[in-house]
């Protein structure tokens, strides 16, 4: 066995904080050749009604795309390659274009996320899901657990914010030897009231075959909305 392999092979069982697990998400998307995926994502308040919101990601090492759905209405998307950047707004037919002298990075540098003190951070973007909390969740697994028939790695996470007693858990599912997300659950609690927000992976395709025109600005787009400055 080569030292790489073994070295993958054993790298889901890493002992681990979250900051570090964190970290291993970002650098294992910025690894693939390609990916296509949707994140589903839907927020279930104590009280209210809960929002779905539908991310999917198009990623290669020539650019990033996103789309974002809300309630079943695509809302925006935004792309870039190495020298351009757009961001259209479908609601009101406007989009933005950067062209920068120095372009953008791929895969770009990314700061770890961060969350003002006794709160939490979860962000979906072109790096994926991220979650921070502050105070910074003590992190136990790996372990092994079995989905709708598929075996998982999981990730549980908890830490306690003093200023509302609140309780915050998130907990991460990944494929077996992966550092890819595929289901997320947080859950809050404060004073016996739960609210949660769940997630999960949907029609992806790992290390896929992507064109570097579908990072481009639509025809359509730059022909029937109205530009912006940024």
């Amino acid at each position: 066995m080569s030292p790489l392999l073994a070295a993958l092979i054993i790298a889901p069982t890493q002992t681990l904080n979250f900051a570090q697990l964190e970290e291993k998400k970002v650098a294992a998307l910025n690894s693939l050749t390609g990916f296509r995926g949707t994140y589903v994502m839907v927020s279930i308040p104590y009280e209210g009604v809960g929002i779905r919101q539908e991310v999917t990601l198009t990623i290669s090492p020539d650019g990033r795309r996103t789309k974002l759905q809300v309630n079943g209405t695509v809302v925006g998307e935004s792309a870039y390659n190495k020298k351009t950047k757009w961001t259209a707004i479908h609601q009101n037919k406007s989009y933005q274009l950067f062209e920068p002298p120095a372009g953008f990075k791929l895969p770009p540098d990314v700061d770890p996320l961060k969350a003002p003190e006794g709160q939490l951070n979860l962000t979906l973007d072109d790096l994926g899901p991220r979650f921070a909390t502050n105070p910074e969740p003590t992190l136990t697994g790996p372990r092994e657990e079995t989905l709708d028939g598929k075996k998982l790695t999981r990730y549980d996470a908890k830490t306690v914010i003093e200023s509302t007693k609140s309780q915050v858990q998130v907990i991460q599912w990944f494929d077996p030897n992966s550092f890819i997300v595929r289901k997320f659950e947080i859950i809050k609690t404060t004073d016996g009231k739960v609210s949660t927000v769940k997630g999960f992976l949907v029609n992806d395709t790992i290390n896929a075959k992507i064109n570097v025109s579908e990072f481009d600005l639509p025809a359509d787009i730059a022909r029937t909305y109205k530009r912006v400055d940024g």
